[in-house]
């Protein structure tokens, strides 16, 4: 029997392995340069992926996150939580909270997935929140527990699902773990990365050409000089290239035929804005964020900065909201207590728009005069508590008579 599993096994594996190996050298090459750009370090190299996750990273960490409880009419900031002193100041003894989710962020996008270890205090309360190290953590499906080994922090063991707060990319397992964003989008970064390589070694060769020595006939060699003679003209010639010189001399009876391509006519300019495009497009960012070459008005940039909000970075702010609420919360205190973003600082636009809407509030009855003036951190003054609404409107029914108006006027 354990010679029949042994067989089996063996051709198991000959059969994947010979199935699974490409004996193609050119999609080798291209397979191992597509994996290497694949990587974060090398994917963040381009300039569209180091603007995209930037912007991701940065706006989202820029955003102040607050736990709020329910006062029995709204949800207001609770002044002595201790989650509010972590959001709004060190979330660990290494990192400041923008540091933090930043990191974050960036691990989501370029690993697929960001493992968060909220360590608590001897007397059981939240002391720290700690981002663990890339490829220190992996998570088991089946048992639904987080085998964490990270040597940076110290923080080592098998963990439930409650202990570990799992931020998570989009995914093709069924929503258990994340994939990178460069993953999906290899296929662009790696046309982009090319481009990119083909135009700096141009540069740095001075887009030097190349071609082939042709002539004579193939009786008496390269015109009627002989094949080592013939050689030694062409390592004259690749020499004179390489130097820079512009004009070379060539045997009469030789003549060179260029076989390379100028970068107008491979197309690397059009090449090189269509990945950018492309690289936007993955990441949900718009092109006019990533300084692409695109005229773009002020309403347009208006309207663009909304559907970000909208469309990319509301999901990811209702994950980190939905994740942190239930891991850091009490089961009990759920009802009552929320984390949530303050996206107001998304919504900043110039000062005569801002003063506009904080006019039209205040007159609406909207809010009071103290709370636009705080929201602009005035100090509030006297007298500015109360609501305000404008009286120059009035129902069609109300409207005077012309004997009211005129009550002196002779009745014809």
């Amino acid at each position: 029997m354990e010679l029949l599993s042994f067989f089996t096994r063996w051709f198991k594996r000959s059969y994947q392995d010979s199935s699974c190996v490409n004996h193609d050298p050119i999609q080798r090459t291209i397979d191992a340069f597509r994996n290497e750009v694949s990587t974060p370090d090398s994917a963040m190299a381009i300039a569209s992926v180091y603007r995209c996750v930037d912007i991701l990273s940065g706006t989202i960490a820029s955003l102040d996150l607050h736990h709020e409880r329910w006062s029995g009419k709204v949800f207001g900031y609770v002044a002595n939580s201790r989650l509010n002193s972590l959001f709004s100041g060190e979330a660990n003894r290494r990192q400041n909270f923008f540091t933090f989710l930043q990191n974050a962020i960036i691990q989501v996008l370029m690993s697929g997935n960001a493992y968060i270890y909220p360590k608590l205090s001897d007397s059981g309360d939240l002391s720290e929140l700690i981002l663990l190290s890339s490829g220190s953590v992996s998570y088991d499906q089946n048992s639904n527990l987080y085998h964490v080994s990270d040597y940076v922090w110290g923080v080592n063991g098998v963990f439930s699902s409650d202990e570990i707060i799992h931020l998570k990319n989009k995914s093709l397992d069924g929503g258990y773990t994340g994939v990178s964003t460069i993953r999906y989008a290899s296929q662009c970064i790696t046309l982009s990365a090319n481009a990119d390589k083909q135009t700096n070694d141009g540069l740095q060769s001075g887009n030097q050409k190349s071609g082939f020595l042709v002539g004579g006939n193939e009786l008496q060699g390269v015109g009627a000089l002989s094949e080592d003679v013939a050689d030694r003209v062409a390592d004259r010639v690749n020499n004179d290239i390489a130097r820079g010189r512009k004009i070379i001399r060539l045997p009469g009876a030789v003549q060179f035929i260029e076989s390379s391509m100028s970068n107008s006519d491979a197309e690397l300019l059009e090449v090189r804005k269509y990945s950018v495009l492309d690289v936007c497009r993955f990441f949900g960012v718009h092109p006019y964020m990533v300084f692409a070459d695109q005229s773009t008005n002020y309403k347009e940039a208006e309207n663009a900065q909304i559907n970000f909000l909208n469309q990319t970075l509301r999901p990811y702010l209702k994950q980190i909201e939905q994740e942190f609420s239930i891991k850091l919360l009490p089961r009990s205190k759920r009802s009552s207590d929320r984390i949530r973003f303050d996206l107001s600082g998304l919504y900043s636009t110039d000062l005569k728009t801002r003063a506009a809407y904080i006019k039209s509030s205040v007159e609406a009855g909207v809010m009071t005069p103290n709370e636009g003036r705080i929201s602009e951190n005035r100090e509030p003054l006297e007298g500015g508590d109360q609501l305000f609404i404008s009286c120059n409107v009035a129902k069609v029914s109300s409207r005077p008579s012309i004997d009211d108006v005129n009550p002196d006027t002779p009745q014809e």
